[in-house]
């Protein structure tokens, strides 16, 4: 081609070598776009892979969710429950102080009941006031 004018059509060997180089860039373009489609088969898979992995994620995260709200209804009901019983310790708290009041109270007139003096003398149709008054005298002139 050198030396020639620019009105002088290509030779045979000229058409020849540019097929040659248009042949060797389809080839090249061949390459890539098999590398390309490679790549992008490559991409399909993922994107099915990464769905799969989200459904999974997805069914995961509700069933902890579904579990999670289960267990706080449980805890609901047992810090309902708790409160419950906790009023009902503290009724049997005062059941049981209020019991060991009226037991000491009962236990304390039985011993006063229950006392034998020797050496005072009975008066017939005598008043309980009176069988009092006798005691609490004897009692503060004879001390023990």
């Amino acid at each position: 081609m050198a030396g020639r004018s620019s009105h002088d059509e290509p030779t045979n060997s000229d058409i020849v070598a540019m097929l040659g180089r248009i042949d060797l860039k389809l080839k090249d373009m061949d390459k890539s776009l098999k590398r390309i489609e490679s790549l992008e088969i490559k991409v399909d898979n993922f994107d099915k892979e990464l769905k799969k992995v989200w459904l999974h994620l997805d069914k995961f995260t509700n069933e902890i969710s579904d579990k999670v709200n289960r267990v706080e209804h449980k805890v609901d009901s047992v810090d309902i429950e708790l409160e419950g019983a906790r009023r009902r310790i503290a009724d049997l708290e005062r059941d049981k102080d209020k019991l060991k009041e009226d037991m000491n109270y009962v236990q304390s007139q039985s011993m006063r009941n229950n006392l034998i003096f020797g050496n005072i003398s009975e008066v017939q149709d005598e008043t309980p006031a009176k069988t009092e008054q006798i005691v609490r005298e004897f009692i503060v002139s004879n001390p023990r």
